[in-house]
């Protein structure tokens, strides 16, 4: 299954909003670093076919590694 652009910014965004376990701020802060250019960050091999599994991996992994480079 393949998803749309805006399918993977909304799947982008829950990720985020999960990672954040419901901090606005650290949210806001993450989005705001990385906003609609989240793919520059992420390696995602080819982001018109990514499952939503994989990107919800990949998202969770690239998360957790930015959120050890801030502290």
């Amino acid at each position: 299954m393949t998803m749309s652009e805006a399918e993977i910014i909304r799947i982008e965004y829950e990720a985020i909003k999960k990672f954040c376990r419901g901090d606005k701020g650290l949210a806001l802060k993450i989005t705001s670093e990385l906003g609609l250019k989240m793919r520059d960050y992420i390696d995602v091999r080819n982001p018109s076919a990514v499952t939503v599994e994989e990107l919800c991996g990949v998202l969770e992994t690239a998360l957790t590694n930015w959120n050890r480079n801030e502290m």
